[in-house]
């Protein structure tokens, strides 16, 4: 019996992907693939933190958004600093997971709505 091509994570074989900012592209796109003979067994979970690319942005806009965005970092670690998640979800299968700021430029909440609808 040969390992498969793809790497396999835990017993389960179960796979996911995280991805953050501009990653969230990324992770999105590889679940699209995933599920085939070349890519390994379809993806359960996709994170999606702060994903950019539900709006179209230009570069000075993108900028713009990430020096505000930079304000407000320094409150959000203080205020966050001592939570600590205790519970874990129980497991389904196919989850989509989106995290965003409150008051994100980058991420904005009906564009983030937007794509869960579609998902």
């Amino acid at each position: 019996m040969t390992s498969p091509p793809w790497p396999c994570a835990g017993s389960s074989g179960a796979t996911g992907a995280l991805g953050y900012s501009l990653g969230a592209s990324f992770a999105a796109a590889m679940a699209a693939v995933s599920g085939t003979a070349e890519t390994g067994p379809p993806m359960e979970t996709v994170v999606l933190v702060e994903p950019v690319a539900v709006q179209r942005l230009s570069a000075a806009v993108l900028l713009s958004a990430v020096r505000r965005e930079n304000r407000l970092v320094g409150a959000y670690l203080e205020e966050t600093a001592t939570v600590a998640a205790t519970r874990r979800p129980a497991p389904r299968a196919s989850r989509l997971v989106v995290v965003r700021a409150e008051q994100s430029s980058l991420s904005p909440r009906q564009a983030v709505r937007d794509l869960v609808k579609s998902a």
